[in-house]
């Protein structure tokens, strides 16, 4: 019903953020240690996805003395111990052992933030429960229940009750004789009303001070008067617990308009509380009942998404608290020039100063727009609005509304400026100017509140983010979309021992320390292992005897050793460099070159820059040396007889030449190279002659760029400036023409493929790893040799492959039958690039990202690469690749991909599947083509065997299962002969057909079967009319069955028999028969048609001596009388004529490998109130199985097993040595997929934190479960 009322939203967030410590970068080969406790002393928690929730309360307790320590009392032998727990008849208590382990790693371990994981995992969430965002105030219920239990017998037992659990009374006193009626009612939590009250203490004295009248139609039956009388109703608080928890009833739901809606009115509550005048004969000087506010939950957003996080008071001083206004605002002149830089330097100590400054000393005095006023923030302050003030003050543009009378705030022009009242030097306030005032002054001048005493001190915990708070951050959570949800209170009688202040390991058990010492130890090692491989850092060292000049950079030169790879430690210096290289490169390749370059690739081939022998002390870091950079070795002045110019103004650029002459290349020149030399080598290599050659800047036929769309070679007139003048980019087009033939303004619709002169954007660097997929050879080594590339946002997919096919020095003949794909760690090899991408629009492209270079054409923009699975017997016996056109419609993709799938039938139809394998929709409409029916690039589809059926119709399944109710002697004798030859028929066939039997286990609902043919019927056709075509299949017209009331149906589900196929005159769309549907056919030996109370169960007799079964029997169960475990112990005990008093029964949940103990007195796991537990209780006998928590139906297997009165079972006592063996294949395989999603949410948290996105969508919310095993 709730909804995503508990989702986070997406600035709420709570990750894990920068702390993500997922791959330690590159070249370390190892996982980033996580970082140390911060300064302020808390650790927080790790945001497993949406535990925000659980976090928060967490943390409370952890901060809670009373609850620690009563936790860390229980002696570890009553808890267990962790390795015991797999253990037959061990009773470990995990959730109590996980609970103080984590609560001691926030108090003891050097780590910034602690990971809930063991703890969830001892809830028994095994799947998506961390991703599913849940009430906070529920889990307080359902943990402490949790906690209760697995305490149960030790002396931890009444650890909740006697900190949490208080007594409310209901009293009703009679208006005669005034006899007082009393009913107690335990509570863990008050829950008080939000909507139409003031603050706490109105709504207490609603529920627990004014009484109500019972007049009238509404009078009470006194039982001491034995009539209806007058009578007053009132409650109050009886007992009152050591620690007071108070619940808001934030959410409600508006019966009008039909939704749900949060309040976000004003709800105040007191530090300090005195529960005197709510309480059953107390007085207010009762030092009992004092209270002191000691943590708040705040929920943050609406009822479709939010975050939890919590104001919490360090009662014991563990933390370190600064004043939150410690870190001043700085305001710096928008140009800090030498002359102004030691003026007008201003500290604004509140946001309002922050921007009357930046408004009273902008460039116009008039105002300026609001995203102005925002760039002058970040300009001037260093942090933008969002991060500083948003939290508190809201957004921009709300905050300028509220103060109306110091800003004039124009919203439809966005124009905010100083009122006029306010523009004088004497209404700034806290402005110190020109150094009028010493730093003693200006702290003088700044608003100072004295710092709280230890264990007044407050802090907001937000996962994995701690910071110190005021009191009076605590007021602004009585209203608004980030409110108070919950309050925790303490009595002021406690007093905590001396020994407990600034101790976090007061009362935690010795071996728990010592456990949390050597996890420090080894984290302190692991970082400094870290740092040292962190520092350490690959080199490409070029030599320059591999390489010669030409048109102004440098290349290899064929034959000869390139580079060498070097690694070096980042902090050595640029002498232990050269050291190095002597000691790595052969002495033939030295030579007497020791000069240094650092080198990069430029589209027009290698470029040298900074000259790092210049300075042999310096560190490599220093030089702007990183990992994977190149570095040059020659002798300073010449490569291969040229003399270089280096240096960042000599970067050669990459041109394209096209010539009136239908002659083109591309080549690199220098920046340093004049307009008149370039005409001279354009001239040498088109064939024109130089005097009469004239160049043009092809230009966009759209371009509003006036100084480049003018046309000619107006930007080419002067010969003798230089390209570097003319600013030309990389890949920019020229146009070489003959004045003696003509000329014409050349844009491009004159060459339509023509790539224009784009504006210079910022371009991103990335390197990426390609993999050479190309090369069939027995040498390992070189088929898949892989070659590091590095690449711009702007380079596209063809230039990347270019570059790529260049250094692994393959033939470059033709390249459109290669191409390029990414191979995903999770997905494995993702479909191929098309070429016309660039970088940065790439979806999964990413620094560091692991590319395929194989033999195949690149799909062309207007085609579609799709997975294809060809299915045979369910199951899947090839998989290939297809390309289609995007106009292809899907009759067309059909015929496609059964040619290229080997098949000669037509008999088969397409259909949809997940990035899982899971089937999805059938594509029925073949005159739809592929674009219109969504099918994208990379989309996985199953080619299934079967025609489809027109429309309105259902195509199914029918496959004969054997009956195994038993033959009676008293059966007429066709039916006799009938059993006996069906039972021949499958034999025969199951030994003829190879993996069509099924187990030997004795499961009935998985024995041996057989497809016998496909029907095609229409939807609304009833049961008794798909009975009765199925008796014309030729399999069964050949046992002659009397009457379709002899046939059986049942759904399958995996090949099992599932439910029954009911009610003759039923449609089959009322009962959900879908397309594709299998259904199981059984041959009986009685007329049947089962009534919707009837289930149909499978019971067997487990054996006192080796726990095996014996063959099962078939029950039809009537639950008319009655659906509960008496009801059904009474029919199985008619079945094997045994006594119902000495059976005991569980239900075999089949995919699990478990049995389930049925009980009529049946106690959950954890309860959200005892109100409800009551009401279990008296209606237990009454209660309907085929209902959770057992939900019984059709197919289930019933064990029954014969114990002597009083004889306490398990549901281990059901279990064969198959269901263990079962058990712990699943377990292995869950270890393996919680791998999987730990590898995947790693990799989906780096891109999270590469491209700055968190997003989330909303999904149902699910009942929150914790799993207690039975310690009673």
């Amino acid at each position: 019903m709730l909804g995503s009322l508990f989702e986070e939203e997406e600035d709420g967030g709570g990750g894990d953020g920068p702390l993500q410590h997922g791959s330690g970068g590159a070249g370390t080969g190892q996982q980033r240690p996580p970082p140390r406790r911060p300064a302020i002393g808390f650790s927080g928690i790790v945001n497993q996805g949406a535990t925000c929730y659980l976090n928060t309360l967490l943390q409370t307790l952890t901060l809670t003395p009373e609850f620690r320590d009563s936790l860390f009392s229980v002696q570890q032998n009553e808890l267990g111990d962790l390795e015991d727990k797999e253990k037959p008849g061990a009773k470990v208590r995990v959730i109590p052992i996980q609970l103080r382990k984590l609560i001691a790693r926030l108090l003891l371990k050097n780590v910034h933030a602690v990971s809930s994981a063991e703890l969830t995992d001892s809830f028994g969430w095994t799947n998506r429960e961390e991703t599913e965002q849940h009430d906070v105030q529920e889990l307080n219920r359902i943990l402490f229940s949790a906690v209760e239990s697995s305490l149960a017998g030790t002396r931890g037992k009444k650890i909740i009750r006697d900190l949490y659990h208080g007594t409310i009374v209901n009293q009703i006193i009679c208006g005669e004789c005034q006899n007082v009626s009393d009913r107690e009612e335990d509570f863990l939590d008050l829950c008080v009303a939000v909507s139409g009250s003031s603050g706490l203490d109105e709504s207490l004295t609603y529920s627990f001070v004014k009484e109500e009248l019972l007049t009238d139609t509404n009078r009470y039956q006194c039982s001491h008067c034995s009539k209806l009388t007058s009578a007053v109703k009132r409650a109050q608080l009886r007992h009152l617990p050591p620690i007071l928890t108070i619940s808001l009833l934030r959410f409600n739901f508006d019966f009008v308009k039909m939704e749900r809606y949060k309040e976000i009115g004003k709800f105040t509550f007191p530090m300090q509380i005195n529960m005197a005048k709510f309480s059953e004969n107390m007085e207010e000087s009762d030092s009992s009942c004092e209270y002191e506010l000691f943590s708040v939950i705040i929920h943050r957003g609406s009822t479709h998404g939010g975050h939890y996080h919590a104001y919490i008071r360090d009662i014991d001083g563990f933390g370190s608290w600064t004043h939150p206004d410690a870190e001043e605002i700085h305001l710096v002149p928008c140009a800090p020039s030498a002359e102004v830089r030691s003026l007008d330097i201003i500290e604004c100590s509140s946001c309002q100063s922050v921007l009357k400054s930046i408004l009273e000393h902008g460039k116009q005095t008039s105002g300026m727009t609001v995203d102005a006023l925002c760039g002058e923030i970040v300009k001037q302050t260093g942090v933008s609005w969002n991060k500083r003030f948003k939290k508190q003050h809201g957004p921009i543009t709300k905050f300028l509304k509220m103060h109306d009378d110091l800003f004039e705030y124009n919203a439809d022009a966005n124009w905010v400026s100083l009122k006029v009242a306010q523009r004088t030097q004497n209404d700034i306030p806290d402005v110190v100017r020109d150094g009028c005032s010493s730093e003693g002054e200006r702290a003088s001048n700044r608003p100072s509140s004295p710092d709280p005493q230890p264990g007044q001190r407050w802090f907001d915990f937000d996962d994995v983010h701690i910071r110190p708070i005021r009191l009076k951050d605590i007021e602004t959570q009585f209203s608004g979309k980030e409110c108070a949800y919950m309050l925790f209170y303490r009595k002021k009688s406690i007093v905590r021992p001396p020994e407990a202040s600034c101790n976090p390991a007061f009362g935690i058990p010795d071996s728990i320390v010592a456990e949390i010492v050597k996890e420090n130890a080894e984290l302190d090692q692991q970082r400094l292992l870290f740092q040292s491989q962190l520092d350490m850092i690959t080199l490409q060292v070029h030599l320059s005897s591999s390489y010669f000049y030409s048109n102004g950079s440098l290349h290899p030169s064929d034959g000869h050793l390139t580079f060498v790879e070097l690694s070096i430690d980042k902090q050595k210096t640029v002498s232990d460099l050269l050291f190095a290289i002597a000691d790595s490169v052969p002495c033939s390749h030295v030579g007497d070159n020791h000069v240094l370059h650092l080198a990069k690739d430029t589209p027009a081939g290698l470029h040298l820059y900074e000259n790092l022998t210049d300075n042999l002390t310096a560190s490599l870091m220093s030089c702007g040396i990183q990992n994977f950079s190149k570095v040059f070795l020659w002798d300073g002045f010449q490569v291969g007889g040229h003399h270089l110019n280096t240096g960042q103004e000599w970067e050669p650029v990459l041109l394209n030449i096209l010539c009136s002459n239908d002659f083109q290349f591309s080549s690199g020149f220098p920046k340093s190279m004049t307009v008149k030399e370039l005409k001279q080598i354009v001239g040498s290599r088109s064939g024109i002659s130089s005097a009469c050659l004239s160049l043009s800047l092809l230009v966009d036929a759209e371009s509003n760029d006036a100084s480049r769309a003018t046309g000619g070679g107006d930007i080419f007139t002067d010969e003798t400036v230089t390209l570097a003048v003319l600013k030309l980019t990389n890949c920019a087009q020229l146009y070489a023409s003959d004045d003696s033939a003509g000329s014409q303004r050349i844009t491009r619709s004159n060459f339509g493929e023509i790539v224009p002169v784009k504006s210079a954007v910022i371009k991103k660097e990335l390197m990426l790893f390609v993999e050479n997929h190309c090369i069939e050879s027995e040498n390992a080594d070189i088929s898949l040799q892989t070659v590091a590339v590095k690449v711009n946002s702007e380079t596209t997919i063809a230039e990347l492959k270019v570059m790529a096919v260049l250094q692994l020095s393959l033939p470059q003949d033709d390249l459109s039958t290669i191409r390029l794909r990414l191979e995903d760690s999770g997905f494995g090899a993702l479909p191929p690039f098309y070429e016309d991408e660039v970088v940065s629009t790439v979806g999964g492209l990413s620094d560091g990202s692991r590319l395929l270079l194989e033999i195949g054409r690149p799909p062309l923009p207007n085609q579609v690469m799709l997975f294809l699975c060809v299915m045979k017997s369910s199951k899947v016996s090839a998989s290939l690749e297809l390309t289609a056109e995007k106009s292809m419609t899907i009759g067309e993709l059909l015929s496609l991909a059964v040619v290229s799938a080997g098949l000669e039938s037509s008999d088969w139809h397409l259909r949809r599947l997940n990035w899982n394998g899971d089937p999805l929709g059938i594509l029925d409409d073949a005159d739809v083509t592929i674009e219109q029916s969504h099918i994208n690039h990379g989309d996985h589809l199953s080619l299934e065997f079967g025609c489809l059926p027109p429309k309105g119709f259902l195509q199914l399944s029918i496959y004969l299962f054997p009956n195994t109710a038993s033959m009676s002697r008293h059966q007429p004798a066709f039916l006799q002969q009938l059993y006996l030859k069906l039972q021949e028929f499958l034999t025969i066939q199951n030994d003829v057909e190879d993996g069509e039997s099924s187990n030997a286990s004795g499961d009935s609902n998985h024995a041996d079967y057989r497809l016998i043919g496909t029907i095609c019927i229409s939807k609304l056709a009833t049961v008794l009319d798909l009975k009765d075509q199925i008796r014309t299949l030729d399999v069964i017209s050949e046992f002659v069955v009397p009457t379709s009331k002899f046939l059986r149906l049942r759904l399958l589900q995996s090949k099992r028999l599932g439910r029954v196929v009911r009610l003759h005159q039923q449609t089959l769309q009322k009962l959900k028969i879908v397309n594709g549907c299998e259904l199981g056919v059984q041959l009986l030996t009685d007329e049947e048609d089962l009534r919707e109370n009837q289930l149909l169960l499978d019971v067997c007799l487990q054996s006192d001596k080796d726990r095996t079964y014996g063959d099962s029997r078939e029950l039809t169960w009537d639950t008319s009388q009655g659906a509960s475990v008496s009801h059904l112990c009474r029919a199985v005990a008619n079945v094997f004529q045994l006594p119902e008093q000495n059976l005991k029964l569980a239900k075999h949940v089949k995919e699990k490998f478990e049995w389930i103990l049925l009980t009529d007195t049946t106690t959950s796991a954890v309860t959200t109130s005892n109100t409800r537990e009551k009401r279990k209780k008296k209606y237990a006998n009454r209660a309907d199985i085929r209902h959770a928590p057992y939900n019984l139906q059709d197919g289930d297997v019933i064990g029954v097993k014969v114990v002597q009165e009083g004889e306490l079972l398990s549901k281990d006592d059901f279990a064969t040595a198959e269901d263990y063996l079962g058990q712990e294949r699943i377990r292995k395989e869950a270890d393996d997929e919680q791998k999987k999603r730990e590898e995947r949410r790693r990799r989906l948290a780096l891109v999270d934190e590469e491209t700055g996105t968190n997003k989330r969508r909303g999904r149902t919310e699910l009942p929150i479960k914790i799993h207690v095993d039975n310690f009673s």
